[in-house]
């Protein structure tokens, strides 16, 4: 007998192997996309939303440093034993809040929010400065200069961080928009490249499968049509040239010898 160098079961195995490793590239190239997608969207709130956020709760706390040192400038003369208290509030909510913002300062993707950022905190500073002369002047009783430096000095730097935090919250969001669309883009092409990929990967299967069934269901046919003439009688049948190795070709050549 002929050396079976591509067996039946030899090429049924590689039909096999092929579809699997069809199938495990197609798996591979989706999953490989879906995680470009996923960071692209990680990236979204990592460096826009989440700062966004952060900022704009940063906003809702300052509030109420204001609204508390308003009230220790204009606080009614009955409730000065409650100024005290209110100031430990004020200054843990201050140092809160600077610490909050040096967090936000960080790794800070928008350069336009850098620079605003940079900006609130060197009003920080300012605040507290002017924050120490009010509750210096409060200590002396001198009411006068205490209203003076809120309205012209600490009135209109609060208003201004206020500002600040507003105008950094538009310019994230409106940075957050711009990089989602883009990664929204990509997703769609995306979506249009795996659909390729699965096309290609289902006519490559198609064809392979055409071919190998090709293998092995031509040289059937010519063995049918074989049988057919002789069980007719008829002995002079023409032969066909079998090249398969495989047990199909052995059976067509030693149907050929009989």
């Amino acid at each position: 007998m002929n050396n079976k160098k591509y067996g039946l079961g030899k090429k049924i195995m590689l039909a096999c192997v092929v579809a699997v490793i069809l199938y495990i590239v197609a798996g591979v190239v989706s999953i490989y996309n879906m995680k470009k997608i996923g960071d692209g969207y990680d990236k979204v709130m990592e460096n826009y939303s989440n700062k966004c956020i952060d900022i704009s709760m940063y906003g809702t706390e300052h509030k109420k440093v204001q609204s508390l040192m308003t009230y220790i400038v204009y606080a009614p003369d009955d409730e000065k034993n409650q100024i005290a208290s209110v100031q430990s509030n004020v200054e843990s909510l201050m140092t809160s809040l600077s610490s909050d913002m040096e967090d936000i300062a960080q790794d800070i993707k928008a350069d336009k929010v850098s620079s605003i950022v940079k900006e609130l905190q060197d009003d920080e500073t300012k605040e507290s400065q002017y924050y120490s002369q009010i509750k210096q002047f409060i200590s002396e009783d001198k009411k006068d200069e205490v209203i003076n430096v809120y309205n012209n000095s600490l009135y209109p730097l609060q208003d201004e961080m206020s500002e600040h935090i507003e105008e950094a919250v538009d310019t994230l969001k409106s940075a957050s928009d711009d990089y989602k669309k883009q990664v929204d883009e990509y997703t769609s092409s995306i979506e249009v490249r795996t659909i390729v990929v699965e096309i290609l990967v289902v006519i490559l299967m198609l064809g392979f499968g055409v071919v190998f069934t090709g293998t092995l269901t031509k040289p059937l046919k010519r063995l049918t049509k074989l049988s057919e003439e002789l069980a007719e009688g008829n002995v002079d049948v023409e032969k066909y040239e079998e090249k398969s190795n495989d047990e199909i070709g052995e059976l067509v050549r030693t149907f050929y010898k009989m």
